[in-house]
């Protein structure tokens, strides 16, 4: 075992303890009702900024990045995201959505400059496609906190997936040991936000660790794992854009994004969110396996359509849990009528909008 394998495992169990530590303090600051600043991003963002600038300054001259790395990436990084929480807790939704933006733009300037989303559009368009996707990425990720556990669960899936990949020599070193310190970070918040929760993300933590998590995502996908990132991201995409559709109805019942996910119309129509959690964890580690398979895949479509496939049949089952297991078809069928339906609302509604 060399030197930096044994160096990671260090700083793997340090930050355990360390945000263990930070999350039982505060845990028992909450119970006693002693007032507090302190969130649970604070906690987060103050161990994995130590272990992640030790991990960083210590394998920066072994790095293996394809298109070259600069030892600012993470420092500028942690500081983007101690700003966009700073003013997302303090300001409203416009202006932390402009931090957000800001800070996807600067990141983007310390990032390999041949990023590639779609190969076939110019560069240009490639750079403020990556920006935008971040800042999309970054400041949805707030819908994921509904019920308790499901924001850390998607976060844990994306970190572990990129470590994984690390392992396999599909990513580089350095950028799977960050991952992996994440992971670890968040898997010990999860131990105080599972049902029961005892600790909650508030909206401007989830805006913030969506940044950070964002940060190894893309970082990912300018090396080459783009298809494995949207795998591991399957979850997040497809529970968040069938919500934000559902959002453009104009109807009141459906102008709440949270309220439109699966896991939270699941959650109130009697499922309890500690089977929700273990639910969207069994789809989870299946997006895992996929993403793992899709970098020795020989093209990058089929396994990312099969991912997508799954996750909406799996979410379509945790969200009519009540009913009798329907057949592929019968699933199918019902989310076509649905969509057409709530095209044919909106089709109706800018009819009338046109007659007035």
């Amino acid at each position: 075992m060399n030197f930096d394998n044994v160096f990671l495992i260090i700083c793997s169990i340090a930050s355990f303890f360390l945000s263990f530590a930070g999350f039982y303090a505060l845990n028992r600051q909450k119970v006693s009702q002693t007032p507090t600043q302190i969130s649970p991003f604070i906690i987060i963002f103050a161990v994995f900024s130590i272990c992640g600038l030790i991990l960083t300054f210590t394998f920066y001259q072994d790095n293996d990045f394809i298109s070259g790395y600069s030892i600012f990436e993470l420092p500028v990084l942690l500081i983007a995201a101690a700003l966009i929480f700073y003013i997302s807790s303090r300001f409203s939704a416009k202006y932390s959505a402009l931090s957000v933006l800001a800070g996807t733009a600067v990141l983007t300037i310390f990032m390999p400059q041949n990023i590639s989303v779609i190969p076939q559009i110019p560069e240009f368009l490639n750079i403020l496609l990556f920006i935008f996707l971040w800042f999309a990425f970054s400041f949805l990720y707030r819908f994921l906190n509904g019920v308790e556990a499901v924001a850390g669960l998607h976060a844990i899936t994306a970190a572990a997936g990129i470590f994984l990949l690390a392992l396999a020599s599909a990513l580089p070193h350095m950028l799977g040991a960050l991952a992996l310190i994440f992971a670890i970070i968040i898997t010990a918040f999860l131990m105080f936000n599972w049902y029961p929760a005892r600790l909650q993300f508030s909206n401007a933590d989830c805006t913030a660790l969506g940044f950070l998590l964002g940060g190894l995502i893309f970082r990912s996908a300018s090396e080459g794992a783009a298809p494995c990132m949207i795998i591991f991201n399957m979850f997040f995409i497809i529970e968040i854009s069938w919500a934000l559709l559902q959002a453009l109805l104009p109807r009141e019942q459906y102008a709440d994004i949270t309220a439109n996910t699966t896991y939270f119309q699941a959650n109130i129509s009697g499922l309890s969110p500690d089977n929700i959690a273990n639910n969207i964890l069994r789809l989870e580690i299946v997006m895992i396996v996929l993403g793992y398979f899709e970098a020795y895949s020989p093209n990058i479509y089929s396994i990312p359509i099969l991912s997508a496939v799954i996750t909406a049949w799996y979410l379509n089952k945790i969200k009519n849990w009540q009913t009798a297991n329907q057949s592929f078809r019968e699933i199918n069928r019902n989310v076509i009528n649905e969509i057409k339906n709530n095209f044919e609302d909106m089709k109706g509604n800018i009819n009338k909008d046109k007659r007035n």
